[in-house]
């Protein structure tokens, strides 16, 4: 079977999910979901929103019941299925999603939570559809990642707060180091030892995130451009931090979901550079095309791209089109 994108998610899909579901529970225990706000997520729903820890509080804690949809949203760590069998055993009339922010790797921690929600939103498109015999319905949309960091509000207040920071030229990117991102390893270990001037990393650690929400957009904010390459093949929150921090972003060509999320078009007019290969020589190359199309369209032109984001890419436009396809499913 495959996995059907969830189509344009510029606009919301439905006017207001029925009555049949009142009230919208979001697991809030993956630090990805830290800087979400229930009343920034309710706005974009319609519908009362509950930020919850399912790994720490129980099904009576927070109501659980046919009228209430959990959303539970993890990733590489913390993707058990322990709270979904807890859940279902307390309350199997209440309708549990998970969506999977690492479908496209730790395979075996996202069947488990496939067999145990009820509805499966795959993150990212991966060339196998290895869910599909876990899942206990057919596979809804794909939902992709989003912008996480700052809801509407703070990422809006911090960009006006920031604009009198110069930008620097330097090719920022900054790395986690998995193993099986060995294209994105190779590549950007060459670069840290042939090209000193940019600014890029590659390492473990969390250190990033215990940052404050300022320091973490300034990060951002300070460059003209940033490098988004993925782990495989997925579509990673790092190109919605760099447009909503005005950057011009370089996105190779194996992300497999990306003209779809940002259609062709969007990403001619913002604009958003395609890295053709793997090499240094190409990345050289993307980066003078993409500090030229910065300094092109000057600081307007990066206040558009910020705007994108606030319009089409944050995380309540994700839950939104969750609740909207499960309340109108067939």
């Amino acid at each position: 079977m495959t996995v059907k994108p969830l189509g344009d998610v510029d606009e919301p899909r439905y006017e207001r999910a029925p009555q049949t579901i009142r009230r919208v529970v979001v697991d809030c225990g993956h630090h990805l979901m830290h800087p979400a706000e229930a009343s920034d997520l309710a706005q974009a729903c319609g519908l009362p929103v509950q930020l919850v820890d399912l790994s720490r509080d129980s099904p009576d804690d927070y109501g659980a019941a046919g009228d209430t949809l959990v959303i539970y949203s993890h990733g590489i760590w913390q993707a058990t299925s322990a709270p979904l069998r807890a859940l279902k055993q307390a309350a199997p009339d209440c309708p549990v999603v998970v969506w999977l922010f690492a479908n496209h790797t730790s395979y075996l921690a996202n069947a488990a939570l496939a067999a145990a929600a009820d509805v499966t939103f795959p993150a990212h498109v991966t060339p196998i559809d290895y869910l599909a015999p876990w899942a206990r319905t057919p596979l809804a949309a794909v939902v992709p990642l989003a912008l996480f960091q700052w809801p509407a509000e703070m990422l809006a207040g911090l960009y006006r707060e920031c604009r009198g920071e110069t930008r620097s030229d330097a090719l920022s990117g900054h790395f986690s180091l998995y193993a099986v991102a060995a294209r994105r390893n190779r590549l950007i270990a060459e670069a840290i030892e042939a090209w000193p001037d940019a600014d890029l990393s590659l390492h473990r650690g969390w250190r990033y995130h215990a940052a404050s929400p300022l320091d973490r957009f300034l990060k951002w904010r300070r460059f003209k451009c940033s490098a988004a390459l993925p782990v495989s093949g997925d579509l990673s929150m790092r190109v919605f931090d760099a447009l909503a921090a005005g950057q011009v972003p370089i996105v190779p060509r194996d992300i497999l979901d990306f003209d779809r999320v940002v259609p062709v078009a969007d990403q001619a007019s913002l604009p958003i550079i395609r890295l053709e290969e793997y090499t240094l020589e190409a990345l050289r190359a993307a980066h003078r095309r993409a500090i030229n199309a910065f300094d092109h369209g000057g600081e307007a032109a990066a206040e558009a791209r910020h705007c994108y984001v606030l319009r089409h890419h944050m995380l309540a436009h994700r839950i939104r089109d969750i609740v909207s396809y499960v309340a109108h499913a067939k």
